[in-house]
């Protein structure tokens, strides 16, 4: 990105950048948080990787978390004990789905479908 900046108008480059964000976002969601068994601790590793990668955003703007909700939102989940997710986890899965939503944005889990959700904590729940 550093070496598009220069060679671009700021307009294009905006563009490009957050489509960049879009697709790190959504890539690292699927295909690492819940693409990848992280029963050998690869769960820090995606959280360490979450706030690096957020850091590489600051130099293109303010608020970077604002570009990568999900794996913001997965990462928190891989930061809580397993115990804590298998409770969590126990108490959506016996609620509505609408109640479940509730719940999880009372824990400020508002970007993640409530389907990604319970795969990630399943994932910790289970540790």
């Amino acid at each position: 990105l550093r070496e598009v900046r220069p060679r671009v108008s700021p307009d294009v480059f905006r563009v490009v950048w957050t489509s960049v964000a879009a697709c790190v976002n959504n890539n690292l969601l699927n295909n690492v948080a819940l693409g990848v068994d992280h029963s050998n601790g690869t769960a820090a590793e995606f959280v360490v990787l979450v706030s690096l990668i957020v850091s590489a955003f600051e130099e293109f703007t303010r608020r970077p978390k604002t570009y990568f909700k999900l794996i913001l939102e997965a990462s928190d989940i891989f930061s809580m004990d397993g115990g804590e997710c298998g409770e969590l986890l126990r108490e959506v899965e016996s609620l509505s789905d609408s109640e479940s939503v509730g719940v999880l944005r009372a824990r400020n889990i508002h970007s993640l479908s409530l389907f990604q959700a319970t795969q990630l904590l399943s994932a910790r729940g289970g540790d």
